[in-house]
């Protein structure tokens, strides 16, 4: 899970400002900015701490991309394209003929299929298909 436990954060009130906080974040100074404040407050985060630190850079670059949403499970990672995203079609369609792992899922999804048992690998792998739709798919 993504998130800021009690036993890092107690009080109710201030993990509700830190998540309201996060949510604006339009930069990833913003964020970094955030997440030292955490730790000179709290000590070292755990891990909910930090993926909920890296979900944020994730949705900073997902925006960058026109992006909605991510999901992703245990057996792949689906992206939903906003009405304006920067994807050149032309590219999804040459991905998708590359690497059978990529097939759409609708008028606006794509979907990646791969194994990933963990958190840390879910994110691992949502790294690794933007940073795909951005270097390689990301009409000029």
């Amino acid at each position: 899970p993504a998130l800021l436990p009690e036993s890092y954060c107690p009080d109710i009130h201030e993990r509700l400002v830190l998540y309201k906080r996060l949510a604006v974040c339009e930069t990833v100074q913003q964020i970094n900015a955030i997440h030292e404040e955490l730790v000179d407050r709290f000590g070292l985060p755990e891990q909910p701490v930090k993926t909920l630190i890296e979900s944020h850079h994730l949705r900073l670059v997902a925006k960058e991309l026109g992006i909605d949403a991510i999901d992703a499970t245990s057996e792949a990672v689906t992206v939903t394209f906003g009405k304006h995203h920067q994807i050149d079609p032309t590219e999804i369609i040459l991905l998708i003929q590359t690497d059978k792992k990529y097939r759409l899922a609708g008028a606006d999804k794509l979907r990646f299929t791969a194994q990933m048992e963990d958190v840390e690998a879910r994110i691992k792998t949502v790294k690794s298909v933007l940073k795909i739709l951005k270097e390689r798919v990301v009409a000029k």
